[in-house]
C-alpha cells in the first residue's frame, strides 16, 4: 500500500560548501535507529530530509546508500538474535514476535524511505539499485527469514502447517487472519538474482507454497487412504465432498488465489483421480450398484467430483463395461424349450422392449450425470457395440431382424393404440434403428414385412402409421433409404385406383413394380394350375390391364395373395380367408373326395415348399383343420391321403387360416435375405468406387478406402478386405488400373 508522500522543496544552499559527512551521518544513523525502534516522535523529518539531500547533492549518494543498509542490517541482526533466544526459551511466541516485528519494520521502512526520497530519485534509480524501501525489505528477508539456511522461515512455516494440520484433522480453532498476515509478509519478500535485481518471485512462491503443498499432499494422502480402506463407495464420495468443501471455505482466508487453485488440483488428484477408478469398483456401494438402482444422489455427487477433477476416463470405461454386461442386450436364443416352439415375432418384441427399457434407464443415468456429452457418446457406442457383435456376420443382422418383427407386430395390432402409444412406438423404433450398423440388412427385413402389410391393408387409412414411420426414417437417414419404400406405397395407391376402375367385387389386384418390391416371380410360382373360377378372374383382369396399358406385360405372383371362400360345413357356414395356395387346394375338393400328396403336386403344380406349408395349415394346425390327413403327421409322403373335413367348426363365421411358418422356413428366409444383401453390397461398393475414382482420377489405396467407408457409413460398414476385393474386381474389369511405379495408387480408366 503506497502512502501519499509530502512534497518537500530542497533548501537553497551553495553547491561549493564543504560537507562534513561523518557528522551528518552520525545524526542520520541515530535517527534511523530511532525510527526502527518505534521512537521517532521527537524527530524532525524535514531536517533529516535536508541532510540526506545535501549528501546526495555533494555526490556522496553511494556511501549514503551503503551506510543506510548497514544500519538496517545491524538492527535486524539484533532482532534475529532475540527471535532465536525466544524460540530456545520455548515460550511458543516466535510466530507472534515475527508478525509484530514485520508490522513495525514495514512502517519504519516507509518512514525511512520518505526521509531518503531524494536519494531514491537521483542516485538509486540512476544506478539501477533497489529503492531504499525495497532494499530494507530484502535485508529483512535475508537477515530474518532466510538467515542460517532459513531457520526462522522454516520455523514459521512448520508452526503454521502444524496449526493448519490440527485444524484439518481435529477441527482445532486457529487464527486464520494471523496466518494471512504472515502470507502477506511472504508475498512482500521478493527474490533477487545474483546482481540484486528483483526477479518477480517471492519467498511465498519459492519456499512457503512448495512446503505448504507438500505437507497438505501428505496429509490428504493419509486421510484418503484411511477412507479408501473402508471399501464403501458412497461413504468415500461423501467424505471427499465434505473435505473439499471444508478446505474450500478455509483456503481463501489465508492463501492467495493461485495457491488455492493449486491446492484444489492437488486434492482432486489425491482424493479423486488417483482412487476413483477403484472406488467405483468397491464391493459396497459401487458404480454398478448406483446404475442398476438408479441412485440419483450418488451419481450426481460423483459427476460433481469428477467435473471438479476434470477426469472422466474411469467413469466412461466402467459405464461401457456395465452396459456390455447387461443381459437384456444380448440376442436371445430362438431354440424351443422342450416341445414348445419359440415364435420369432414374440422373441423380437420382448427383446426390443428390453433394449428400449435399458436405453430409458441409461438415459435417466445420463440425466443424473448432467447429460455429459462424453457419457452420452459412451452409452450410445456401448449399446451399438453390444447390439452389433462383430464375431459373426449372422449375429450382426439379428437386431435388424428383431426390430423389423417388433415394428410388424405393433403395426398389425395398432388399431386400438392411442396417440401417446403410437408416438412412443415411433420414438422407440428410431432409437433402436440408430443402433443398427448394417441398415441395409434392416431394410431387407423391413421391406418383406412392409410388403405383406401393404398387400393386406384395406384402405389408405391403414397406411397412415406406416407413412409416419417412413417419414421418421427419411428424417434420420435421408431419402435414398426410403425411396423404394415410398415407391411401394405409390404402387398400392395406384392399384386401389385401378381396382376401383376395374370394378369387380370378387377381385382386387395389386400391380407392383419389380424394382420396389421384395417379391420376385419365378417360373414355377407363376405357372400353378388355378381352378377355373380363379383362372377366369385372372384372365379378365389381364385383358383389362393390357387394354389400359398397351405394351406392358403383367406377371402373376401368388406368394402374398389371399382368397375368401365360403364353405357350408355340416354344422355351420364359414368364410375361410387363406392364401391362394390354400384356396387352390380347398377348391380341388369340388372335384375330388380324396387325393394323395403326389396327386396334389401334379394337379396344382404348386412349388413343393409352398405346398407343404399350405397343407400344414389346412390339415395339421389344430384350429384350422379343414382337411383330414392320413396318416396324421407333420411329414409328407407321396401316398399320404387328404380328405375334406365337413365336420370342421369354429366359434366365428369368418376363419383366418394362417400359413404355417416353420423354423426352417424362417432360417431359409433369413439366409436368403443376408445373401441378397451381400450381393447388393457388391454392386453398391462397386458404384461408389467408380464414382469416387471418376471424380478424383487418381487416389492412394488409403484415401480410396477412407472415402468408401465414409460414403457407406449410413447404410453399412464394409470391411477393408471387402473393399479391397471389389477394387481388385474393378481392376480386372478395367475400370481402374494400378500406378506403374506405386502399386498403392489407383487411376481411373475412362
Amino acid at each position: 500500500m503506497q502512502s501519499r508522500r509530502p512534497k518537500i522543496r530542497p533548501p537553497r544552499k551553495s553547491l561549493t560548501a564543504a560537507l562534513d559527512f561523518p557528522s551528518i551521518w552520525s545524526t542520520l544513523s541515530q535517527s534511523i535507529l530511532q525510527i526502527l525502534n518505534q521512537n521517532a516522535g521527537s524527530l524532525s523529518f524535514e531536517e533529516l530530509y535536508r541532510k540526506g539531500y545535501n549528501i546526495v547533492l555533494k555526490k556522496h549518494g553511494g556511501i549514503l546508500y551503503e551506510s543506510i543498509g548497514g544500519v538496517i542490517s545491524g538492527y535486524l541482526e539484533g532482532c534475529y538474535t532475540k527471535l532465536i533466544n525466544v524460540e530456545e526459551e520455548g515460550d511458543g511466541q516466535v510466530l507472534d514476535r515475527v508478525i509484530q516485528l514485520w508490522r513495525d519494520f514495514e512502517i519504519s521502512m516507509k518512514l525511512i524511505s520518505d526521509v531518503f526520497l531524494y536519494l531514491d530519485k537521483v542516485y538509486t534509480r540512476e544506478n539501477h539499485l533497489l529503492l531504499v524501501y525495497d532494499h530494507g525489505v530484502t535485508l529483512f528477508r535475508d537477515l530474518i527469514i532466510k538467515r542460517d539456511q532459513g531457520k526462522i522461515g522454516n520455523l514459521i512455516n512448520e508452526k503454521i502447517l502444524d496449526l493448519i494440520t490440527a485444524n484439518r484433522a481435529k477441527g482445532a480453532m486457529i487464527d486464520f487472519f494471523k496466518i494471512k498476515e504472515v502470507m502477506m509478509m511472504y508475498l512482500s519478500l521478493e527474490e533477487t538474482d545474483e546482481n540484486g535485481v528483483l526477479i518477480g518471485e517471492t519467498y511465498y512462491t519459492l519456499f512457503f507454497e512448495r512446503y505448504y503443498l507438500d505437507r497438505s499432499g501428505s496429509f490428504y494422502e493419509g486421510l484418503a487412504g484411511e477412507q479408501f480402506q473402508l471399501g464403501n463407495g458412497r461413504a468415500y464420495l461423501k467424505w471427499v465432498e465434505g473435505v473439499l468443501l471444508d478446505e474450500e471455505n478455509k483456503m481463501s482466508l489465508y492463501l492467495n488465489a493461485e495457491t488455492c487453485e493449486k491446492l484444489r488440483m492437488l486434492m482432486s488428484r489425491i482424493c479423486i483421480v488417483s482412487k476413483i477408478d477403484q472406488v467405483l469398483r468397491f464391493p459396497q456401494e459401487s458404480l454398478r450398484d448406483w446404475v442398476h438402482l438408479r441412485k440419483e444422489e450418488e451419481l450426481t455427487l460423483l459427476y460433481r467430483l469428477l467435473s471438479r477433477a476434470g477426469y472422466f476416463d474411469g467413469l466412461l470405461v466402467q459405464i461401457d463395461e456395465i452396459i456390455k454386461d447387461e443381459e437384456g442386450l444380448k440376442s436371445p436364443s430362438l431354440d424351443g424349450q422342450g416341445k414348445e416352439k419359440v415364435k420369432i415375432s414374440q422373441v423380437s418384441t420382448v427383446f426390443v422392449t428390453q433394449v428400449i427399457a435399458l436405453k430409458d434407464k441409461y438415459d435417466q443415468i445420463l440425466r443424473y450425470l448432467s447429460t455429459d456429452a462424453n457419457v452420452q457418446k459412451t452409452i450410445e457406442t456401448s449399446f451399438t457395440s453390444v447390439l452389433n457383435p462383430a464375431a459373426a456376420a449372422a449375429a450382426t443382422s439379428r437386431l435388424s431382424e428383431f426390430l423389423s418383427y417388433y415394428i410388424d407386430e405393433f403395426i398389425k395390432k395398432s388399431k386400438d393404440s392411442n396417440d401417446t402409444e403410437i408416438s412412443a412406438f415411433l420414438d422407440n423404433a428410431i432409437v433402436i434403428f440408430r443402433f443398427i450398423k448394417d441398415k441395409d440388412v434392416f431394410e431387407k427385413f423391413y421391406k418383406n414385412h412392409l410388403a405383406k402389410r401393404l398387400l393386406k391393408a384395406q384402405s389408405e387409412k391403414d397406411d397412415d402409421l406406416e407413412r409416419m414411420l417412413i417419414d421418421r426414417f427419411r428424417n434420420e437417414i435421408g431419402s435414398t433409404f426410403t425411396a423404394k419404400l415410398e415407391g411401394m406405397f405409390k404402387d398400392i395407391h395406384l392399384s386401389r385406383e385401378l381396382s376401383a376402375k376395374f370394378n369387380h367385387k370378387n377381385l382386387h389386384v395389386s400391380v407392383l413394380t419389380k424394382t420396389f418390391w421384395p417379391i420376385q416371380p419365378t417360373e414355377t410360382s407363376s405357372l400353378i394350375n388355378l381352378p377355373s373360377v380363379l383362372e377366369d378372374l385372372q384372365s379378365q383382369f389381364t385383358q383389362y390391364y393390357t387394354n389400359c396399358f398397351n405394351g406392358r406385360n403383367i406377371q402373376w405372383v401368388y406368394n402374398f395373395g389371399t382368397v375368401d371362400i365360403r364353405v357350408k360345413f355340416t354344422k355351420k357356414l364359414h368364410e375361410l380367408n387363406c392364401s391362394i395356395y390354400c384356396g387352390v387346394i380347398i377348391l380341388l375338393f369340388q372335384e375330388f373326395e380324396q387325393i394323395t400328396y403326389k396327386e396334389l403336386k401334379q394337379v396344382t403344380q404348386i412349388p413343393e415348399a409352398e405346398l407343404k406349408r399350405a397343407l400344414l395349415s389346412l390339415s395339421v394346425a389344430q384350429r384350422t383343420r379343414v382337411l383330414l390327413k392320413s396318416p396324421m403327421s407333420k411329414e409328407f409322403q407321396d401316398d399320404d391321403v387328404f380328405k375334406f373335413n365337413y365336420n370342421f367348426t369354429a366359434p366365428l363365421t369368418k376363419v383366418k387360416i394362417l400359413t404355417v411358418i416353420t423354423k426352417q422356413d424362417t432360417d431359409a428366409t433369413r439366409s436368403e435375405t443376408l445373401k441378397e444383401t451381400e450381393t447388393d453390397r457388391k454392386y453398391e461398393v462397386d458404384a461408389m468406387i467408380v464414382r469416387v475414382m471418376k471424380s478424383n482420377k487418381t487416389l492412394s489405396h488409403r484415401e480410396l478406402i477412407e472415402e468408401i467407408i465414409k460414403l457407406s457409413a449410413k447404410r453399412f460398414e464394409p470391411s477393408v478386405g471387402f473393399i479391397k476385393k471389389r477394387v481388385e474386381m474393378l481392376i480386372e474389369r478395367e475400370y481402374l488400373r494400378r500406378d506403374e511405379t506405386d502399386s498403392k495408387v489407383y487411376h481411373y480408366l475412362a
